[in-house]
């Protein structure tokens, strides 16, 4: 798994071609775990090389450690109550026995706009 100040085997910035769009997650960002654990699914699925896979799902266990150590447990399991299958991926990765049922229960609802049917 890389940092800041020691890259990975697949590190994006020496990759990366010029000019080539980036997005990064830092681990303070709750959200960033469950997306590199959608990520790892997805590229899985796909038939990506199995040792990047795995670095991805290292990655998305560090980048959840640094966000619980910040206080944000909680907003993790908000943000990974869009998918069953990464809460579940999560709950694993960190040995937290979620339940998850109730964690995908959770419903985030777009605002209302006036006059827009709900």
């Amino acid at each position: 798994m890389g940092t800041k100040n020691n890259p990975g085997a697949w590190d994006c910035y020496a990759a990366a071609h010029p000019d080539e769009p980036m997005f990064v997650l830092l681990g303070r960002d709750p959200s960033a775990c469950v997306l590199v654990t959608l990520w790892a699914d997805i590229r899985e699925a796909m038939g990506e090389d199995p040792a990047k896979v795995q670095e991805a799902r290292q990655c998305a266990s560090a980048l959840a450690r640094w966000a619980i150590a910040q206080g944000k447990q909680e907003k993790i399991v908000q943000a990974s109550a869009t998918d069953q299958a990464v809460a579940c991926d999560l709950s694993d990765i960190l040995d937290i026995d979620w339940d998850i049922p109730q964690v995908v229960s959770v419903i985030v609802k777009p605002p209302s706009t006036p006059g827009m049917a709900t």
